[in-house]
């Protein structure tokens, strides 16, 4: 099953990783089930062009919301700002979560995006499904900066 997201919602993720830049871009996508409903903007501690680093004080804070509004960490996306939308080395290295879809942004032009799986030093491609609009309550559907 296909990880699912908005358009105005995946627009506002792509919105947070162009004006990131030149800095890599990143945060967590939270949702039920298999569709995302919230997006946390975060800030890429590492303050790089080819690499992302959340802060743990940040993602701590960003999983209790999760948390407490009784959904779950579906992706962590990031950006690429001038490589394609594909997981480099370092990132298939880096990836702690075995059980989410690590969504890349790659900025060139066009602008392209797709999910991964990534797991024990693999990636497999992930389908991203983009409806025109996600029934939610009202406000579930709005990017949040913590």
């Amino acid at each position: 099953m296909a990880l699912t997201i908005s358009r105005s919602l995946l627009a506002a993720v792509i919105r947070h990783c162009q004006q990131e830049q030149p800095w890599e871009a990143c945060g967590m996508l939270a949702g039920t089930g298999r569709v995302v409903r919230r997006a946390f903007h975060m800030r890429n501690a590492a303050n790089s062009p080819v690499c992302y680093r959340i802060d743990a004080r940040e993602q701590a804070q960003v999983m209790d919301e999760i948390a407490r509004r009784g959904e779950r960490l579906l992706a962590i996306y990031h950006s690429h700002p001038t490589a394609p939308a594909q997981p480099s080395r370092r990132d298939i290295e880096l990836a702690a979560y075995r059980d989410v879809v690590y969504v890349i942004i790659s900025l060139r032009r066009p602008v392209t995006v797709r999910g991964f799986y990534i797991k024990d030093g693999q990636a497999w491609p992930e389908f991203i499904r983009v409806l025109p609009k996600i029934s939610a309550p009202i406000g579930h559907l709005q990017p949040v900066r913590i």
